[in-house]
């Protein structure tokens, strides 16, 4: 709000309480005389600013309390036309007065109604009318002074009741009432003035391009999309977690060995015509059993160590271990072989386990049990490193299978290392 504005609003509000505070004065003096006029003219303290020539139209506020005085006791309008306000040495202007009415455009009685009424009506300067009220000689008051004089009359600082006894607290609660509600008044104006001074709709000044909104447009989709796959991989990877616990640690597979019998080549020829078994071995394919009945008779059968794997439960062979001695009678050769439906199902561990826990005491001076595996087969690698073999050393260009030169890893176990539960 401009400083200068708010001075003259500050002012203005100022003067207002004071005008208003008069007129109670001079209405609680003639209230106590039967004029009963106090509550109108304090209403018509919101049209002072017209009358006295500081505006040029009155506001909503000063011509809804005319009318209402109007409607309710037009001779007190009268008492401010007259001359009343003039003589508590408020400067106004009886033509402005006069014209109040036209101005709010509401129907007043002519000005003869208050000579009728022993209210003397101000006399308009000549060639002067107003659109509503016909213009009437005034005769002189003692008690009044013309607007634009420049004496003041000062009002008597107490009030006599009818009998003639003066009421000064009255006058006081009267004076104290009237420039609180003034005061009110002006407090009123100026929030008014001063929102319609620092309000100000707020314009953004952003624009954006087609392009920019397609940017924005893919980048939200893609936030969203990468938040409902995260959400997505929780949910699974809670649901299983839930799965895991509610089936618990999985448990060892149980397997047991046995010597092989020559009724044991009808399971032995399930995983020894098997190709894919076949190609990971030094040995080919079998395509009947007359040669596998016959390897049975001649080689299992009299090996010091050749064992058959069964599973728990169940005596029919799903594979074989065994334990060959070398030239050196303190260290062997381990080799296994597992029917293919049996494979990543951890029953090759479970067989190189037993026979490391068992070996050792059926053999004697055994002391070292050593595997040579292919670099390329990393599954009967992990075999030997579950069951607690040592990766010794990865030796180049060391065996031939199936006529191809190999790389091989040496694992190895010795009958001092902890056995693998």
């Amino acid at each position: 709000m401009p400083m200068g504005a708010a001075r003259d609003v500050a002012v203005r509000g100022l003067a207002l309480a004071v005008i208003t505070a008069l007129m109670a004065c001079r209405c609680a003096a003639q209230a106590s005389s039967g004029t009963g006029c106090m509550p109108e003219l304090v209403s018509l303290s919101p049209c002072m600013d017209y009358m006295s020539g500081n505006v040029t139209t009155p506001d909503g506020t000063c011509c809804s309390s005319l009318s209402g005085v109007l409607k309710s006791s037009p001779r007190c309008l009268c008492m401010v036309v007259g001359g009343t306000a003039a003589s508590l040495g408020v400067a106004i202007d009886s033509d402005r007065a006069l014209q109040l009415p036209g101005a709010c455009k509401v129907k007043a009685p002519p000005a003869s109604q208050c000579d009728a009424a022993g209210v003397p009506s101000p006399s308009p300067a000549a060639g002067t009318t107003t659109p509503d009220t016909p213009a009437a000689s005034a005769p002189s008051d003692a008690n009044s002074t013309p607007a634009g004089s420049g004496s003041k009359a000062t009002p008597t600082s107490t009030i006599q009741n009818s009998d003639g006894n003066i009421s000064r607290p009255r006058m006081i609660l009267v004076f104290v009432g009237v420039s609180v509600m003034a005061l009110l008044h002006h407090r009123y104006m100026c929030s008014r003035y001063m929102i319609k001074q620092t309000w100000r709709p707020r314009v953004s000044n952003m624009e954006l391009s087609p392009v920019k909104v397609k940017i924005l447009l893919a980048t939200s989709r893609n936030i969203k999309a990468q938040a409902s796959s995260a959400l997505l991989h929780r949910d699974a990877r809670a649901q299983l977690t839930m799965e895991q616990s509610s089936q618990g640690a999985p448990r060892a597979v149980e397997v047991t060995l046995r010597r092989f019998e020559l009724s044991d080549v009808d399971a032995m020829m399930v995983w020894a015509s098997d190709p894919l078994v076949a190609a990971v071995c030094r040995w080919d394919a079998y395509e009947s059993t007359e040669p596998l009945l016959a390897f049975i008779s001649d080689i299992v059968l009299p090996h010091p160590w050749f064992r058959a794997i069964c599973l728990a439960g169940d005596d029919r062979p799903v594979g074989a271990v065994s334990v060959s001695p070398t030239e050196d009678p303190c260290r062997a050769e381990l080799g296994y072989v597992l029917a293919r439906a049996h494979w990543g199902k951890g029953v090759a561990t479970a067989a190189v386990k037993r026979t490391v826990a068992t070996v050792f005491d059926e053999m004697e001076g055994l002391e070292r049990v050593e595997a040579l595996v292919d670099v390329a087969n990393p599954a009967s690698q992990r075999v030997l490193e579950k069951a607690g073999f040592t990766r010794e050393a990865e030796l180049r260009k060391y065996g031939v299978i199936k006529g191809a030169v190999k790389d091989m890893v040496m694992f190895s176990f010795i009958n001092t290392d902890p056995l693998v539960e």
